[in-house]
């Protein structure tokens, strides 16, 4: 194939997408959580040094950074703009 047809073929395939899907958002939900599980696992790890109200600043954390998780797996469903 000569790389005009290639490029050809490539730019159909992305055309073919859905502007919206919720499989890549999904995905990338799912890709975030397990970030954020492993991060808060590393604050867990030496609880035992922290003051009494340490437990509420990692509900805290963890709630606040699954919002923006969540806003940020919708805008994933959103197709990338590509430029031409």
């Amino acid at each position: 194939m000569t790389e005009e047809k290639m490029i050809q073929l490539s730019t159909e395939e992305k055309k073919d997408e859905k502007f919206f899907s919720f499989k890549r958002g999904l995905i990338f939900y799912w890709k975030s959580n397990v970030f954020l599980l492993c991060s808060i696992l590393l604050f867990l790890l030496n609880k035992s040094s922290w003051a009494q109200d340490g437990d509420s600043y990692i509900w805290l954390f963890g709630i606040q950074v699954e919002a923006l998780l969540i806003l940020l797996s919708l805008i994933a469903c959103l197709r990338p703009r590509i430029l031409e």
